[in-house]
């Protein structure tokens, strides 16, 4: 954050690992001016960037300072099942396991201010299956310093996953023949 007018500025670095698509990987830098209502100014941010972020295949939510859910985007549908309308004004925990849970409150007390923090996290789908995803997040602070919200960026990395177990057991399998 810097002191700008009556507000601040805000500066993103977001940061997508999808190589695996077939390209490099790819980072958005984006600076916008932020009213100083903590609330209203994540709003804005998700306003003013609103073309990324709706149309962003992967999930992109903004977070009140409680850790409600102010905004997600459209992919939350493909991604969790849920209309965007469902997860608006819950707490993201709750779509989070335990461990999950306790993994983001750590990193999120140990992160300083514009600092992207990731993390890998296993979410609830509306049917009830998981989802992992890689959870890229940036806290966002008013003036005074004082937290006021989250910018969080969320990569489905189930099948990375999946993966990762087939050959831990592949060569668990292994190593006892051999």
């Amino acid at each position: 954050m810097f002191p700008e007018g009556n507000g601040y500025t805000y500066q993103s670095r977001i940061s997508s690992p999808r190589p695996t698509c077939g390209g490099p990987a790819a980072t958005l830098v984006t600076t916008l001016d932020i009213p100083t209502a903590p609330t209203g100014g994540l709003l804005l941010l998700a306003e003013e960037n609103s073309a990324l972020f709706d149309n962003a295949l992967d999930l992109m939510l903004v977070l009140d300072a409680g850790g409600r859910i102010l905004r997600v985007n459209a992919a939350v549908r493909t991604l969790l099942g849920y209309e965007p309308d469902e997860m608006v004004g819950r707490p993201m925990n709750s779509f989070l396991d335990e461990e999950s849970v306790a993994q983001l409150v750590r990193q999120n007390q140990r992160r300083r201010p514009g600092e992207v923090e990731q993390g890998d996290a296993r979410f609830y789908r509306k049917d009830g299956s998981s989802m992992w995803g890689l959870v890229s997040t940036t806290q966002i602070h008013a003036d005074d310093g004082e937290y006021a919200g989250t910018l969080a960026m969320i990569s489905d990395i189930t099948d990375r996953r999946l993966a990762e177990v087939a050959l831990r057991n592949s060569s668990q399998r292994m190593a006892s023949v051999f």
